[in-house]
């Protein structure tokens, strides 16, 4: 079974609970703060989003803290991470402290999202009716920069890999040269950020 989705295509913009219970629109992740409408740049941040099984298999038991350790790296560049799983909302908050995780674990118990995009695992065993371990790699749109299919070992990739994708997609932004924050109506906004700061802590 191979995901219906392509790189190019836009991955759906769907609303799942996350560990908390609380419902969360992909795109809701991707979209610029108050400060980057504030200094002109609306780009957005891309996102990661990883599906699993859940916190009984041991590849995902290898993979997601690999993401622990990735995640301070994502946070200072302006990327985002995402996870999906059917697991209900209270074993995903147990699994993500255990783990120390601090992005969002969200849930697709009813399997629509996993069924919409091709990704149910229906073979019999421990796998069943989980998804099948595809990582995307989003752009801030939800278009599909790249994807990939972690069935076997060849498949899940590397932090290497991910942090490439994230450059290329950063790169395309129109912040991404020094230029943009050296231009004079940046440098005055940017002037006035930091004296309101410097007040309010004050």
């Amino acid at each position: 079974m191979t995901t219906t989705l392509t790189v190019g295509d836009r991955f759906p913009d769907v609303t799942l609970p996350n560990q908390n219970g609380e419902p969360i629109t992909l795109s809701s992740l991707t979209q610029p703060a108050l400060v980057d409408h504030y200094l002109g740049f609306a780009d957005g941040y891309p996102l990661i989003l990883v599906f699993y099984r859940g916190f009984f298999c041991p590849r995902d038991r290898q993979q997601l803290p690999q993401l622990v350790q990735f995640q301070s790296e994502l946070a200072v560049n302006y990327c985002k991470l995402a996870t999906v799983s059917v697991d209900p909302p209270i074993v995903q908050a147990a699994f993500r402290a255990g783990l120390g995780a601090q992005w969002p674990f969200l849930c697709d118990k009813g399997r629509s999202l996993l069924r919409q995009i091709n990704i149910l695992d229906e073979t019999e065993g421990e796998y069943a009716y989980r998804p099948q371990p595809y990582t995307f790699v989003l752009r801030p749109d939800l278009t599909i920069h790249s994807l990939y299919n972690g069935w076997f070992f060849v498949g899940r990739p590397t932090l290497e890999k991910l942090r490439q994708d994230l450059r290329a997609i950063m790169q395309t932004r129109v912040d991404y040269a020094y230029e943009a924050y050296d231009a004079p109506e940046v440098k005055q906004i940017r002037r006035s950020v930091e004296r309101n700061v410097s007040r309010a802590s004050s």
